[in-house]
């Protein structure tokens, strides 16, 4: 839903879809790390089109720790 609402341009619903998929994949821990990722790098890219680079890069930030965390600093 959130790439859907992103697509027509409805970012703060966009947004919301996208951190309760956050919640529940951050329930879900080891088994939903790699969506987590995805999603984390999704909401950033709407902070990024929407001109909030700080914010952005901040979801940015938090993906990359996520993946050196499951697979290694050299995976990026």
């Amino acid at each position: 839903m959130g790439a859907v609402y992103d697509h027509q341009g409805d970012f703060n619903n966009a947004i919301q879809y996208y951190l309760k998929c956050v919640s529940i994949a951050e329930q879900n821990k080891g088994s939903d790390a790699i969506k987590l990722i995805g999603i984390l790098s999704n909401i950033g890219l709407i902070y990024k089109k929407y001109g909030d680079l700080p914010t952005a890069i901040n979801y940015y930030n938090h993906c990359l720790e996520l993946q050196e965390k499951l697979f290694g600093k050299g995976s990026i």
